[in-house]
């Protein structure tokens, strides 16, 4: 018998602002590690990228702006993984003055870099998607189970007002005592 979409275990939302803080925190790491070993400057633009993004993972915990931050982070991300993919398509150019294992060094650094960039970012990236897509239905369901639930009360519950109907009709003495009383 084949799955059906009763029998296929949901997957709960994923643990963004955690995903977020393990991404930028590798892409710090990345960044200052392909400077030191560099010396150049552009090799900092995984920090860049990765600093907002624990930014985002730490602010993005609790709170009513969550959401706010991992859109946030989701497009830091797109950025680094855009960045990352147009600078691997470029050429590196080099001044003919340049030591040759120098330029090696620094071509496989940064091709390193880039490529680590591009990967994790991407990553994030498609993850955001898929949690956005995931708390987008759990929402969806949860406000069809209210509407369900609520619908089901009113029908195990007759109506109150057609319960004061019927309790006027059989004593009218009682609710015009109450009805005075309301008054004075």
């Amino acid at each position: 018998m084949p799955p059906t979409a009763a029998t296929i275990p949901r997957m709960p939302t994923l643990p963004m602002p955690l995903i977020t803080r393990v991404i930028g925190g590798l892409l710090v790491a990345v960044g200052l590690l392909g400077f030191f070993y560099s010396r150049a400057i552009t090799a900092l633009i995984p920090f860049f990228i990765g600093a907002p993004l624990l930014g985002c993972g730490l602010a993005g915990r609790e709170g009513d702006l969550r959401r706010h931050f991992m859109h946030a982070a989701a497009v830091l991300s797109l950025m680094g993984a855009l960045g990352g993919i147009l600078a691997l398509a470029a050429s590196p150019s080099f001044t003919e003055e340049e030591d040759r294992s120098t330029i090696a060094t620094r071509v496989k650094i940064s091709t390193l870099s880039k490529t680590l960039m591009a990967t994790l970012c991407s990553g994030h990236v498609a993850l955001a998607v898929l949690s956005f897509t995931l708390a987008a239905r759990a929402r969806r369901e949860a406000e069809a189970s209210t509407k369900l639930a609520e619908a089901e009360k009113k029908e195990d519950n007759p109506d109150e007002s057609s319960l004061d109907k019927k309790q006027e009709e059989s004593d009218p003495d009682a609710s015009e005592g109450e009805s005075q009383n309301k008054d004075e």
